[in-house]
């Protein structure tokens, strides 16, 4: 059995935190050193190319992971990456961006991470709003640690490329 804290009312692993942690770090050195310290979609968009050249992967454990939990939650491709990666409820999101993006982050997941690599870091950018904007509800960590770990691995490779 892991252990487990208690932070504020939550309990929590120890283990989702390492894994939560590290993906926060690795976030900000993505949106430093990629974003010039002000990550959004359109920055994704434009580094497209630099991006699709790099090893999949990582990519393609992050396809897995959404297919996977898609799977579970009884959800087709669409319907996960609309009401669990773009939530329309209190997500700063325009209508017209997630009509523009969602589809990039389907083809990404329906290409099981082989094409539209651009839709995974648009995928990660909204997680993470979703995590740091209190979308993201923490008591579901703990049944999150892979996908943070897989994110981790694809800002790793992007990072260092």
């Amino acid at each position: 059995m892991n252990e487990r804290v208690c932070i504020g009312y939550i309990d929590i692993d120890k283990e989702t935190i390492f894994e939560v942690g590290k993906f926060s770090v690795l976030w900000n050195v993505f949106e430093s050193d990629c974003c010039d310290c002000h990550c959004s979609a359109s920055k994704i968009i434009d580094m497209e190319n630099a991006i699709e050249n790099l090893g999949k992967e990582p990519f393609k454990r992050l396809a897995k992971e959404f297919i996977e939990r898609a799977g579970r939650l009884g959800d087709s491709t669409e319907e996960y990456v609309s009401k669990r990666i773009y939530p329309q409820a209190g997500a700063k999101i325009t209508p017209e961006n997630k009509k523009a993006h969602m589809p990039l982050v389907v083809k990404f997941i329906e290409s099981e991470g082989e094409d539209n690599l651009t839709g995974a870091m648009l995928a990660i950018f909204r997680i993470r709003n979703n995590m740091f904007h209190g979308l993201k509800g923490c008591s579901e960590l703990d049944d999150q640690i892979e996908l943070f770990r897989v994110m981790s691995a694809v800002l790793e490779v992007v990072i260092q490329r």
